[in-house]
C-alpha cells in the first residue's frame, strides 16, 4: 500500500511514467482546486482513455482510478492553502519521517549505544558521499563534550583505519543502502580485530550478523524534494541528546 500523500507518491513515481502518465501526474500535481474528477470529466480534460487514467492509478499502487480519487480528495481537504505544492510536499515528507521514525526507534538500542560510545578509546564513524557528511556532523557534536571520533568518508582511509582498531575501539558506519562495499569491509574487519561495530541503515533485508547494533531508519523515495539523509541525521541527534542526559545521571 503507498503512502497516503498522492503529492509525494505521484513525484516518487514521476521518473517511471510514460508521457501519457506525465500529463495524468502534472494535472493532479498543480492542481489546488477540489472539482469534478470524475474519470469521464479528466479523460476528456486531459485528452486521455479511461484506461490510462486506470492503469495510472493502479501505477501508483492502488487498486484503481477511484481509490486513487477518493484519497487525492481527501488530501485537498487537510491541505494547508498558506503553502505552494512545493513546500506543502517537503512539509509532508518531513511529518511521514518522523513517524517513520517513531515507529523503527528502539529506545534501548538508544542506551546501549551511549554505553559503547561512553566506554569506547577510540571511536571511527565512516560513511561514503552524503553518509559521510553526516558522519562528520557527528564528530563536530561529540567534539563539544571532549569526545575523539575519526569520521573518514574515504573508502581506503576507512579500511585501513578500520584494521587498526581493537577491543577497546568502536566503529560506527552509515549506509542507506547497507551494500558499500569499503563500508561493510570495514565492518567485517573491525569485528574480526574484537571492535564494537555499530551499523545505520535502510536495508531491512541483511541481517549483518558481524554488527553488535543495527539502527534501521526509513529509506527514502522522495527524489530530490529532501535529502535521504534526514532520518540519519535524526537517529544521530537521538544518539547525542540521549548522551548528554546520561551525563547529568
Amino acid at each position: 500500500m503507498p503512502e497516503n500523500n498522492i503529492r509525494l507518491v505521484m513525484k516518487n513515481k514521476y521518473q517511471t511514467f510514460t508521457n501519457t502518465e506525465r500529463i495524468i501526474a502534472d494535472y493532479f500535481m498543480q492542481n489546488k482546486e477540489e472539482n469534478d474528477f470524475s474519470i469521464k470529466v479528466i479523460k476528456d480534460k486531459l485528452f486521455v482513455s479511461e484506461a490510462s487514467l486506470s492503469r495510472f492509478a493502479q501505477k501508483c499502487g492502488y487498486h484503481g482510478y477511484r481509490e486513487f480519487i477518493y484519497l487525492y480528495e481527501e488530501n485537498l481537504r487537510l491541505r494547508d492553502g498558506r503553502f505552494s505544492n512545493e513546500i506543502s510536499l517537503v512539509l509532508d515528507a518531513y511529518t511521514q519521517i518522523l513517524s517513520q521514525i517513531k515507529d523503527l526507534v528502539d529506545v534501548k538500542q538508544i542506551d546501549r549505544i551511549v554505553e559503547h560510545i561512553k566506554s569506547s578509546k577510540h571511536i571511527l564513524v565512516i560513511g561514503m558521499g552524503s553518509a559521510g557528511l553526516a558522519a562528520k556532523e557527528m564528530k563536530i557534536k561529540f567534539m563539544k563534550h571532549s569526545i575523539l571520533l575519526e569520521a573518514i568518508n574515504q573508502s581506503d582511509d576507512m579500511i585501513l583505519q578500520a584494521s587498526l582498531l581493537d577491543k577497546d575501539s568502536l566503529l560506527i558506519a552509515i549506509t542507506l543502502s547497507g551494500v558499500k562495499s569499503s563500508v561493510i569491509e570495514s565492518l567485517v574487519q573491525a569485528s574480526k580485530l574484537g571492535a564494537k561495530t555499530i551499523l545505520i541503515t535502510g536495508n531491512a533485508l541483511e541481517t549483518y550478523s558481524y554488527c553488535e547494533e543495527v539502527v534501521k531508519v526509513p529509506l527514502l523515495a522522495y527524489g530530490d524534494c529532501i535529502t535521504t539523509q534526514i532520518p540519519v541525521l535524526m537517529t544521530l541527534d537521538m544518539i547525542y541528546q540521549t548522551y548528554c542526559a546520561s551525563l547529568q545521571q
